[in-house]
């Protein structure tokens, strides 16, 4: 939310009260909803709370919003953002998360990176940050849920340069219909999957999170999308036929290594990646130990 910035459409105010929770400040907003800053007046401490405008509030962004509040509160990881609590009152729908401190979003980051001077270890310190948002999926995986949207705006930058994996409204999680039906575009362009990008709901996996990570690191390491930008339908297009664009922008062995991962995620067919996110993680963690990857 811009400085000085005062939203005439709130759905709620700095001060008003959801349960056991006093709205401090908007620290940012969507299509469906927006994120405060609240106050836990039982606990003292400060936590994020999401809610939906009543007038999007339909059955299927309920379901979503209550899809995400189960999703993260089955994971408890450092990488992922837990959810405390989840509820609806007054025709509001809320979900309540750790507040995580920091600056900005990966993707954020990624906007203003072509203008900065990266550090000369840039390469390194990418391998640590995706070495824990892998193994953050690893867990999500092990707990039987799929992201199914992971893109760098969903993934926060805490203050100590650490990830946050945020918004599981997409997820798939295990036992639990799919919100989405077969033939129907999910998950964000650019970042998607082939089989996203061509609707193949009933056929998604856990590869499809290995192809969104890969995406995610190969911006990162050349500071280019790797479908570019443009039409929403070219980009689908080049992600279902195209490879990937960019090189590295510093030359050195770790981020030979992190394009040659991010390559082998992005393999159009599921059977030639990674065949599980804990096979990603195992690979930048070479790279950090300074072995080749695979």
């Amino acid at each position: 939310v811009a400085a000085g910035e005062v939203p005439t459409d709130l759905v709620r105010r700095a001060g008003d009260r959801v349960g056991q929770y006093r709205l401090e400040r908007l620290v940012g907003r969507g299509a469906v909803g927006q994120v405060w800053e609240a106050t836990d007046e039982r606990l003292a401490s400060s936590v994020a709370m999401k809610v939906v405008r009543p007038e999007r509030l339909d059955e299927r962004s309920r379901a979503s919003f209550l899809r995400e509040a189960r999703a993260g509160a089955r994971v408890r990881h450092t990488a992922i953002a837990s959810v405390i609590a989840a509820g609806e009152e007054s025709a509001v729908c809320w979900v309540v998360q750790e507040f995580v401190e920091g600056r900005c979003t990966l993707g954020s980051f990624l906007l203003e990176a072509p203008d900065l001077e990266l550090p000369r270890d840039y390469a390194l310190r990418l391998a640590f940050f995706f070495f824990e948002l892998a193994d953050g999926l690893v867990a999500a995986h092990r707990a039987g849920i799929h992201h199914r949207d992971l893109k760098p705006a969903n993934v926060m930058v805490t203050e100590h340069d650490r990830p946050k994996l945020t918004d599981f409204g997409l997820a798939k999680v295990r036992g639990e219909e799919s919100l989405v039906g077969a033939g129907a575009l999910e998950g964000t362009p650019g970042y998607m999957s082939p089989e996203q990008a061509l609707g193949k709901a009933v056929e998604l996996d856990h590869r499809t999170d290995v192809f969104s990570l890969g995406a995610c690191i190969h911006h990162a390491i050349t500071l280019v999308a790797p479908f570019g930008h443009g039409e929403v339908t070219e980009i689908l297009r080049r992600t279902v036929k195209d490879a990937p664009v960019g090189r590295p922008v510093v030359n050195d062995p770790a981020a030979r290594d992190l394009l040659r991962i991010s390559r082998r995620c992005l393999e159009k067919a599921p059977d030639d990646r990674y065949p599980d996110m804990r096979s990603v993680r195992d690979d930048l963690a070479n790279v950090l130990e300074g072995r080749p990857a695979r």
